[in-house]
């Protein structure tokens, strides 16, 4: 006996008419609503639109940090910070200190609104793919300000907070079920990350990895096509390609043990970084400096360590591609 329906029935024929005749009368966005609800395609298409959205929010921070940084610094158009090869006096001194004092009013609103900011990974984890455009406003901003500047702050952190952003807002919008909700913050976050290197496979890792916690078939597509979008969209406005590193040579059993050697070098470098930052910002706490004059406090640090290493300006992307 087959459990299927008999599609020649009269009732289910009069049934699925009256389903059409009642999707027709519903307004677009409803409409739009069911879809994603109800079919996988309509949830890749969404996908995309977060991608290309990701892409274009790369774009526009990357554009106006690296512009400050040409503004304040008299770099040439494809000239990085960290890799100028220019002297640029006293004046770059000064440059990080002023960053820091433009940041107090952002700080002191930051204090003043009283709730803390979450990032997509914690917005995933805690908050059912729940993630706040204010706040990711501000940390746009806080970001673009500090690497226009100079500090050594890498633009990520933004690119993958507006990029979830994206994500959430619009499925939101759309009513998305939790799971679909916390699968588009992911698509977002990773799509964002992906422009920025312009590597999708990486982005969409970072997306499993980090941000939606598992790898799911069903979750392939989505993440991948919004990678994809976003990095052709951020290339294609940008002009960036990623890093070409040229010929490479062939990986015989040599080569691999020796870089599975660096992979878990590298690996102690990043989690003795983290924990260098972790205690740094309880020593900050201990110090009792208060928070309104921490951005100036770093800034004047960073005035110091340029006069010895002028490399250490911006994200450090620059100069290790000038090393590679």
């Amino acid at each position: 006996m087959s459990i299927l329906p008999d599609l020649n029935s009269p009732v289910l024929r009069s049934t699925l008419r009256a389903t059409n005749a009642w999707m027709h009368l519903l307004s677009p966005v409803l409409r739009l609503r069911l879809l994603v609800r109800r079919s996988e395609i309509w949830l890749v298409v969404i996908a995309t639109v977060i991608g290309v959205a990701a892409g274009l929010a790369q774009a526009v921070i990357s554009i106006a940090a690296h512009g400050l940084q040409r503004l304040l610094f008299g770099l040439g158009p494809d000239e990085r910070l960290s890799a100028a090869t220019s002297t640029f006096g006293l004046w770059a001194l000064g440059v990080p200190l002023v960053g820091g004092l433009l940041l107090v009013p952002v700080a002191y609103l930051v204090k003043r609104n009283g709730r803390r900011m979450v990032d997509p990974i914690e917005a995933n984890a805690l908050h059912g793919g729940h993630l706040s455009f204010k706040d990711n406003l501000v940390i746009t901003l806080q970001t673009i300000i500090s690497n226009g500047f100079g500090a050594s702050v890498g633009l990520e952190a933004a690119y993958a907070q507006m990029g979830g952003a994206f994500g959430s807002k619009l499925s939101a919008f759309l009513h998305a079920r939790r799971s679909d909700m916390r699968l588009l913050l992911g698509c977002g976050a990773g799509a964002a990350i992906a422009a920025a290197f312009q590597a999708p496979i990486a982005g969409a890792f970072y997306a499993f990895e980090l941000v939606i916690g598992t790898y799911t078939i069903a979750a392939l597509a989505p993440v991948m096509v919004a990678c994809i979008a976003a990095t052709f969209i951020s290339g294609w406005l940008t002009d960036s390609h990623g890093s070409q590193l040229g010929g490479l040579p062939s990986i015989d059993l040599d080569m691999f043990v020796a870089l599975m050697g660096l992979a878990v070098v590298t690996a102690i470098c990043s989690v003795a970084l983290m924990l260098l930052v972790s205690q740094t910002e309880k020593l900050f706490g201990k110090l009792r400096i208060p928070s309104l004059v921490r951005p100036i406090f770093g800034g004047a640090v960073l005035a110091f360590a340029v006069a010895f290493a002028p490399f250490v300006l911006s994200s450090g992307h620059g100069a290790m591609r000038s090393l590679l």
